[in-house]
Parts: structure tokens; sequence; C-alpha cells
């Protein structure tokens, strides 16, 4: 388990991800991540990119 810092960011919270959790991720500033709730929690991953034309894809 990795525990995550929660930052003031201009009025608004961000979050401080570790470099290995990035990594994982496979993403870098300027990525994307997908945020989904779940039955068992919330559930976090890259945002895949959208074919051209398509609306983009959530896991």
């Amino acid at each position: 388990m990795t525990r995550l810092e929660l930052i003031d960011v201009e009025g608004e919270l961000g979050v401080l991800l570790p470099d290995e959790v990035l990594s994982r991720l496979g993403v870098m500033a300027g990525g994307e991540l997908v945020l989904a709730e779940t039955p068992s929690g919330y559930l976090l991953t890259a945002a895949k990119p959208a074919p051209e034309g398509k609306a983009p894809l959530v896991p």
C-alpha cells in the first residue's frame, strides 16, 4: 500500500504520486489518469488514448 500526500494547489487539492507509482501506471507529467468508482472502492488507471474521431476509452 502507498500513502499519497494531499497538497493545496491554488485553492484545490492535488495528490502527489511517488515516482514508483507513476512508473507502474506508465504516465508522466502532462499525462492523464482515470479514477473510476467500483463496488469495492476506487480504481486509478492510466487513460488510454482514443482512436482519432472516437470518444476516449475508459477502463
